[in-house]
């Protein structure tokens, strides 16, 4: 976009050139020829050192900045950090969200239903009756399986594979390489042949989800794995089939939830943590990282460890671990006294 449009964007005064084309933010430091850099106020006497020696081809500053020399185009706004966010955000719509078209290379089904103004990328596959709402963009290789449905303006990042019976909601943003709806459950007992029992739950993705690259979402088996509005999952996270995560709730990177475990509305899952089948961690409850979660975790508490618990009885619990190699010695100490006294090898008046 040009500065003109980022002013009119975030409410900024502009001393510039309004003609001047953008395309990202960064730091001042690192900034380029065709970045936007915010002047932290928190920097002290460094900022004007960076902005001096910046190549970005504006900053956003407060009203009364003095800008540290000349010929630098400046964004004066009362709020520059939220400017700065809604700047940045929308730079990166643009970069994702691409222009109306069907690449030659892409397959599609006959009975596919495509909405208006939707991107379908270089090789993409989609099947027979699935379904791609307005405006939704798909990056190059993304697989829309037989009777899958993608909702509108969502983005599906490159090699995203989305399976049967799956349904996205609108807004969503799945990164590259991530798995909608695959189906994993053992062979049946005594079967001679590797015979696969049919998964027919499916998966229900509401909107405004974000899911990270390379995760994993399972179909359900007696019901739809479902992530309800708003959720965040990031990077390599396993949720395993009839999964329930709640609106708002996030799960950071490398988390892992069996089959049937439940996640309330706004929980927090820290990285690497596990939560058994049928477990269910309550609503704004935080599970801190690399802990195990074996039984119900109540509504508005922190639990860490593994098997987790409540964060400060796990401390004192570390901390009382911490001082067993003293105790065994005081008491390894008191027992060979004690095996002295009564051998008759030391009399108690002697040791008094």
């Amino acid at each position: 976009m040009t500065l003109a449009e980022a002013a009119l964007l975030t409410g900024a005064v502009l001393e510039g050139e309004p003609d001047r084309l953008i395309s990202g933010v960064a730091p001042a430091d690192e900034a380029g020829p065709a970045d936007v850099c915010l002047v932290d106020w928190t920097e002290g006497h460094d900022r004007d050192t960076c902005l001096a020696a910046t190549r970005a081809a504006a900053a956003i500053v407060a009203p009364d900045y003095r800008a540290p020399r000349p010929g630098i185009n400046l964004l004066r706004v009362p709020g520059p950090h939220q400017a700065f966010l809604v700047l940045g955000l929308e730079l990166w719509r643009r970069y994702h969200v691409l222009p109306p078209g069907v690449d030659p290379s892409a397959h599609i089904d006959p009975l596919t239903r495509l909405g208006d103004d939707v991107h379908v990328g270089p090789h993409c596959v989609l099947g027979a009756g699935a379904g791609i709402g307005p405006r939704a963009v798909l990056h190059p290789g993304v697989v829309v399986s037989p009777w899958a449905e993608v909702g509108e303006s969502t983005i599906l990042h490159a090699r995203v594979f989305v399976g049967p019976r799956v349904r996205i909601g609108r807004n969503c943003i799945i990164h590259p390489g991530a798995v909608i709806g695959f189906s994993y459950r053992p062979y049946p007992v005594g079967a001679d042949a590797p015979v696969k029992p049919p998964s027919a739950g499916g998966v229900v993705i509401e909107d405004n989800v974000e899911i990270g690259p390379n995760s994993v979402v399972e179909t359900g088996e007696s019901r739809p794995t479902r992530i309800g509005r708003g959720a965040k999952i990031g990077a390599l996270v396993m949720v395993g089939h009839d999964c329930v995560i709640g609106p708002r709730a996030e799960l950071v990177s490398m988390v892992g939830l069996a089959g049937g475990a439940e996640v309330g509305p706004a929980a927090l899952l820290l990285g690497q943590v596990g939560v058994a089948g049928r477990a269910h961690v309550g609503e704004r409850s935080v599970v801190l990282a690399q802990s195990g979660v074996t039984k119900n975790v109540p509504p508005g508490v922190e639990y860490m460890g593994c098997p987790a618990r409540p964060r400060l009885q796990w401390l004192r619990a570390q901390a009382a671990v911490s001082g067993l190699p003293g105790w065994i010695k005081r008491v390894s100490a008191l027992e060979r006294k004690v095996a002295k006294l009564t051998s008759g090898g030391e009399s108690p008046t002697e040791k008094r």
